[in-house]
């Protein structure tokens, strides 16, 4: 491997985490705001709060899914439901989720029908 090669491999790691597992804490912390989306244009927004029934689940969510993500250097357009909170967004895709939080992305295996409880 060359220098120059090896340098490369290491902005990449810096750059996309190097695949670990983001702190999910924050998806659980505080009030976060839902927005539905319906062909990538807004429908809907509104805020959960906890308790609430919609912000406990979200918490198992995150329980139940602290690893398996992926490191991502794509965008994504809107998908079915976006949750932002301090720091964070979560981007619910039909075939998965984006995650954006300290300037990283990671995607994550999930079905949309998993978050249907997001749904006002």
């Amino acid at each position: 491997m060359t220098f120059r090669a090896f340098l490369l491999l290491v902005f990449v790691c810096v750059f996309a985490g190097c695949n670990r597992e983001p702190d999910l804490t924050a998806l659980v912390a505080g009030p976060l705001k839902v927005t539905g989306y319906k062909d990538h244009a807004l429908v809907w927004e509104r805020t959960i709060s906890p308790p609430s029934p919609e912000h406990d689940l979200l918490a198992a969510w995150a329980a139940r899914n602290q690893s398996g993500w992926k490191g991502s250097l794509a965008s994504y357009a809107p998908g079915t439901w976006k949750v932002t909170g301090t720091g964070f967004d979560l981007n619910i895709l039909p075939d998965g989720v984006v995650l954006n939080i300290r300037g990283n992305s990671y995607i994550h295996e999930a079905s949309e029908s998993d978050f249907k409880f997001l749904s006002p």
